[in-house]
């Protein structure tokens, strides 16, 4: 598919606030949202001729059943968690750990024991969908998924 497609005259449904800011900068109409996440955005929006511009892992792997086009635009690279970074949680030495995706959170959790039970660390998250993954551990979430909300959690 070609990279330089219009968008003038189409309607752009975006997840994620800072998506949908920075494309409300682009482009001044036709803009809707943000959802919080695809499944979200699948349940309520009538879906037709839709492509789906994302990163290379995502969350909806059955998109195609929703007829929906999709383009890869990124590659979000996996880090490991550096020990030391690691130790301190283990230590007790961070009180807050913010989080701003699903995966980012799920790729969190992998760095430790599936039974470890963070001692404490609140667990701030940027959405109810990032929390799913934490459920376990009570994190909180804004009612707006923007970082600006999601900062003032942290007490």
């Amino acid at each position: 598919m070609d990279n330089n497609f219009d968008v003038t005259n189409k309607t752009i449904i975006t997840v994620g606030s800072k998506t949908h800011e920075l494309l409300k900068s682009y482009v001044s109409t036709n803009l809707i949202g943000p959802y919080i996440d695809v499944k979200s955005l699948v349940a309520e929006v009538n879906l037709q001729s839709v492509l789906y511009i994302s990163g290379f892992h995502i969350s909806l792997t059955n998109y195609k059943l929703y007829g929906m086009g999709r383009i890869i635009i990124y590659k979000a690279i996996e880090r490991r968690i550096p020990l030391n970074i690691i130790n301190q949680v283990i230590n007790g030495s961070i009180s807050h750990i913010c989080l701003y995706s699903q995966r980012g959170a799920s790729i969190f959790l992998r760095n430790f024991q599936q039974d470890y039970n963070f001692n404490g660390i609140k667990f701030i998250c940027i959405s109810k969908a990032v929390a799913r993954t934490l459920e376990r551990f009570n994190p909180i979430y804004p009612n707006i998924p923007i970082e600006s909300e999601m900062l003032s959690l942290i007490d």
